[in-house]
């Protein structure tokens, strides 16, 4: 994108404050720190001392990282009544680099116990063993596999905001289809229905599948009626969590509550909605079927920003799925859009919500 005059450089960066109507704004601190390099040159020719600002704010950014490393560094070394050397330094820098890289530590803020090398740098800190020693002890252990990483509510697609936060998977099934529920985002099969637990205690429990728009159902033994997903969000303004149960998953077909979802008075058959785990399969087979339900991610072909992700609109695809309608880029690797954030319009539209 080209700027031939500092009036189209201001109109552009106006856009990227405020996009309008609807979506999210940017703080003009956030605005400073994801312009693009194209960009920060043409701002520099036509407001050098702008540029003389920026290489100064990095440089101070940069001794105060320094510095606040230093200082943990001698906090931790006295914590090991020892010290600081280079070697406690390095022990920080390695936690907090993976810290900010980690999804699963990101996500908690800290360390998280689920993530081995989170584990393993917590180890080497406190001086039980190297992260390198620790490392191999782990590889070479036959007590059985270390904890998923990464929690499993949670969709390799649906990162949220300009931090790219993992968000929870939205299953949803094709109206009428009798096929199991999907992920919007990811297309991943649901092979075991959550159930969500509110702040007044109450526990929703999956209770079926809504045929005309596929939504999962829930429904509480005191409420008179069932809600989806996006309902029950709004009923109690956002604050409920999914719980996961391997004691109440069904272990059967024959033992699973979404046999027969679909039954008397709509399609006639009796169908299986994938609440329990798969007896057998094909994994060349379903990674197609999971390939074909995700959705084309695609960039806004007209913007510079290549952090954010689109939805292409199924039913046109040169144009993005939000309400925007921008327009769309070339696909996008799936490996490269698990990197980067959903657009908020996308994530209404993929989940039908209207709000």
């Amino acid at each position: 994108m080209e700027f031939n005059t500092p009036a189209e450089l201001r109109d552009f960066l106006r856009i990227c404050l405020d996009p309008g109507p609807g979506r999210d704004k940017r703080t003009p601190t956030r605005l400073a720190d994801a312009l693009p390099e194209p960009v920060l040159a043409t701002l520099t020719e036509y407001a050098p001392y702008l540029g003389a600002f920026r290489n100064t704010a990095m440089e101070l950014a940069r001794r105060a990282e320094d510095m606040h490393n230093a200082y943990a560094a001698a906090l931790l070394a006295w914590v090991r009544d020892e010290q600081p050397t280079d070697h406690v330094l390095s022990l920080v820098q390695a936690a907090s680099g993976h810290a900010e890289d980690c999804t699963a530590c990101t996500r908690a803020g800290v360390l998280s116990h689920r993530c081995p090398e989170g584990r393993r740098l917590a180890a080497a800190a406190l001086g039980h063993a190297t992260a390198e020693e620790t490392s191999a002890d782990e590889a070479n252990a036959t007590a059985g596999p270390a904890p998923e990483p990464v929690d499993r509510r949670l969709c390799p697609q649906n990162l949220v905001g300009d931090k790219a936060v993992p968000g929870e998977h939205f299953f949803k099934a094709a109206a009428l289809s009798g096929e199991p529920p999907r992920c919007v985002y990811c297309g991943s099969r649901m092979t075991e229905p959550p159930a969500y637990r509110a702040p007044d205690g109450r526990l929703w429990a999956y209770a079926g599948i809504q045929p005309r728009t596929g939504r999962l159902l829930y429904e509480n033994a005191t409420a008179l009626a069932r809600y989806d997903v996006v309902a029950l969000r709004k009923h109690y303004d956002g604050e409920v969590f999914e719980v996961w149960s391997e004691d109440a998953k069904p272990k059967t077909v024959q033992d699973c509550p979404g046999v027969g979802e679909y039954g008397a008075g709509l399609t006639g058959k009796t169908v299986h909605v994938g609440c329990c785990e798969p007896s057998s399969g094909d994994d060349q087979a379903e990674k197609a079927a999971q390939e074909a339900a995700a959705p084309t991610w695609v960039f806004n072909d007209r913007s510079v920003n290549r952090t954010t992700k689109h939805a292409a609109d199924p039913d046109e695809p040169n144009v993005t799925l939000c309400p925007s309608q921008w327009q769309a880029s070339k696909p996008i690797p799936a490996e490269e859009a698990a990197r980067l954030a959903l657009c908020g319009g996308c994530r209404r539209a993929l989940t039908d919500d209207e709000d």
